[in-house]
This record gives structure tokens, sequence and C-alpha cells, in this order.
């Protein structure tokens, strides 16, 4: 039974958009805090910046893909530790985190900033303020592929406004920014496209304000026989709040399933998380 909710943050406060049966990610947050509980010692780090390579600018974007560290943002070289060797790398480089070095076979020349990236583990998906890329018309969103930065030809869209954040999550790709029409469609702010098919999807939250940041996370919840419940109400309610958009119809409980519940589920059932994704207003 997949579950879904989708949650828009707006300075501090949360609209809730659509809804399914909703299975809260509060669990993996305890377990990581469990594993890794506060060290009992300060952690220090050495103050002297390591000999590496440098933008003549700023750099705004980071993204780490295996050994690959991709940078994007507003700058025009990038030189070697030394001052010896410079490149022109306009606003997007990527560098070996093993060796520091830039990767020179990469290049992905933009005439304008590069504000956010993603990876889908074929294509490289950059985000900004951007007309072209490699000289191809790509208007604020593109995608390239990861090893070369050559314009992937298969995947084109439009934003008629700024893109200041994406994020993968559940088969989609989930944009943010100043837009009011990107794909030649009106979605104000927030869009998503299938990552299969490339096209734009009924997804459309319209938050009020430019959006800076998304997140985006996929999880599954599979329960085995439903019949151990004592009613379709506890069986619904398991996973989390029950599939209202009032939190009291739940009790006010905000964890992952009833204690008692999952004893009586048999140990076919599991818990793998929800679909979710979270979008926060950009300050300027």
């Amino acid at each position: 039974m997949a579950d879904t909710a989708t949650v828009v943050t707006m300075r501090g406060n949360s609209r809730r958009i659509s809804r399914s049966v909703l299975a809260l990610a509060v669990v993996g947050a305890l377990a990581l805090a469990a594993c890794h509980p506060a060290p009992t010692t300060p952690i220090e780090f050495n103050p002297v910046p390591i000999a590496s390579w440098r933008t003549d600018g700023v750099g705004r974007a980071t993204l780490l893909v295996g050994d690959v560290l991709y940078v994007g943002g507003d700058f025009g070289t990038v030189s070697s530790p030394n001052g010896s060797t410079s490149m022109d790398k306009a606003n997007l480089a990527a560098f070996d985190i093993n060796t520091g070095a830039l990767i020179s076979g990469f290049t992905a020349h933009t005439n304008g900033t590069v504000q956010t990236l993603a990876h889908d583990g074929t294509r490289l998906y950059v985000g900004g303020e951007f007309t072209s890329v490699n000289g191809q018309s790509r208007a604020r969103l593109a995608a390239l592929d990861p090893a070369t930065g050559a314009v992937d030809q298969g995947w084109y869209t439009q934003s008629y406004g700024n893109v200041y954040a994406l994020a993968i999550g559940g088969g989609q790709l989930f944009v943010g920014g100043s837009f009011s029409t990107i794909a030649n469609t009106a979605r104000s702010r927030v869009a998503s496209f299938d990552l299969g098919t490339g096209s734009i999807t009924s997804f459309n939250p319209s938050p009020d304000g430019t959006v800076g940041a998304i997140t985006a996370s996929a999880i599954v919840a599979t329960i085995g026989d439903g019949k151990q419940s004592k009613n379709g109400r506890k069986f619904a309610a398991w996973p989390g709040p029950e599939p209202t958009p009032l939190k009291r119809s739940s009790g006010g409980k905000d964890h992952l399933g009833d204690p008692h519940q999952r004893h009586v589920l048999p140990p076919s059932s599991s818990i793998e998380g929800a679909n979710q994704t979270r979008i926060a207003r950009r300050m300027s």
C-alpha cells in the first residue's frame, strides 16, 4: 500500500495540500538520533584552508554524485591551487573528490547564475537564472550528461522565471522558483516533471511566494493481513495519523503507528516510509 503526502511550508506555517495515507518521517529521524548520539566533546575543524581549485566568483550550489562534486554559481573561471592553471568554466564545474582536481572533460557553460542542482542517476539537472547552456537555448532549467556536461537533447522545457530549487523523489523532478509558467503550463512557483516521460505532472500546490528550497523523499509502507486489525479505522491509522485533514482525528498521535497495532500485525508487515515533499519560501 503506497502512502503519499505533500506539505507546503511558508515561514513556519504548514498547509496540507493533498493526501492519500500519511506515514510520518519522524521514525527515520528518531532512528538516526538513536544510532548517532550527540558527541560528548566538541568537534574541532582546522581553520586553515586546504589548497584546492577555486573559482573567481561565488559558488551557490553543490552536489556530490559518487566521486564527483558539481559546483554551480556565479563565476567565469576556475584556477588550480597554485594559480598556474586557469580554465573557463562559466557558472558550473566538476571536481574529483579523491584528488580535488578539476574534471576538465566536463563542460557546461551557462550565460547566467546556476542556483541549484539535482541528479536522478542518469541526468544532471541544472536550475538557475540562465537562458542558454553550451550555446543552446535552455531557459533556467536544463538536463545534462553528468559525465561531459553535454545538453540532453531528449529533455527540454522552458521556465518563465528563475529556478532556485530542485529535488528528486517518487519518480519526479520537483522544481521551485519565481516562475508563473513552466513547460508552457501555468504553475505558480512550483511544478514537477515525470522522470520517465519528462512531462509536467498535475502537481500544483501554488504557493504565494518565491520558493527557495524543496526536499522530496519516497518511502513505501507495506502492511500485512488487515483482518488482524480491530476495525477499518485502526487499520487506516496504523501507518500514522488517519487519512483526514484534521490532526485531532488521529488522537494527537505524531508517531508512525500504534505500538499495539505493530504488535498484532504479522511479520510480513514493514514500513519503508512515505512520499513527502516540503517546500520553503526563498528569503531575499
